[in-house]
């Protein structure tokens, strides 16, 4: 290992100990003062995540892309596992479009509201990166299942544990081999209290 990946390793771990810090103070919180202290608005929360998002990606020429209905202005979703769900989504696109030629690397984020009667929020996470083949489509969300060398296979399957448990769900859209992947997240809404 030379010190360009060492480095990279560190400030992988880093980020990865920023996050558990973060989720133990949210659980904390949350303990001392309930569950609706955790609830925060959705634009908020995707603005936060399309930022952080666009850090990590701005070195390599990635972009990301944020589109919201506005409608969604009073809608508040679960801040920990939502935020986190869609981090590791997101940051799984950016790995993927490092193989898409310059120019074309992009991660796009589309909300709105489902119209079904369950009212349900749908959020599309749309990556330009190499697709997912056909044989790999039925485990990605399976713990330890990566295509990459340094994937730890966890982040698609902790964002499907995340979001099953406030009563969500992720699933793979379309994926084109060498063109792209859609997922979509399904949250259910919950209006602000005024």
């Amino acid at each position: 290992m030379n010190v360009e990946q060492a480095r990279h390793y560190v400030e992988k771990l880093k980020d990865q100990q920023d996050s558990l810090i973060n989720c133990v103070r949210h659980f904390l919180r949350f303990c001392r003062e309930g569950s609706d202290n955790l609830m925060t608005d959705l634009p908020t929360l995707l603005s936060d995540v399309k930022s952080f998002a666009q850090l990590a990606g701005k070195q390599r020429g990635e972009e990301v892309i944020l589109e919201l209905d506005p409608s969604l202005a009073d809608i508040r979703v679960p801040d920990v596992p939502v935020r986190h769900a869609l981090l590791n989504v997101v940051y799984n696109g950016l790995l993927h479009t490092e193989a898409a030629p310059s120019g074309t690397r992009e991660v796009r984020i589309s909300a709105g509201i489902n119209g079904s009667p369950d009212g349900h929020i749908t959020i599309r996470v749309t990556d330009t990166g190499t697709g997912i083949h056909a044989d790999d489509l039925e485990r990605i969300f399976e713990p330890y299942i990566t295509t990459r060398e340094d994937g730890t296979g966890l982040g698609l399957y902790l964002a499907r544990q995340l979001l099953s448990a406030i009563g969500g769900s992720i699933d793979v859209e379309e994926t084109f081999i060498f063109g792209g992947t859609t997922f979509c997240i399904t949250i259910p809404v919950q209006k602000t209290r005024r």
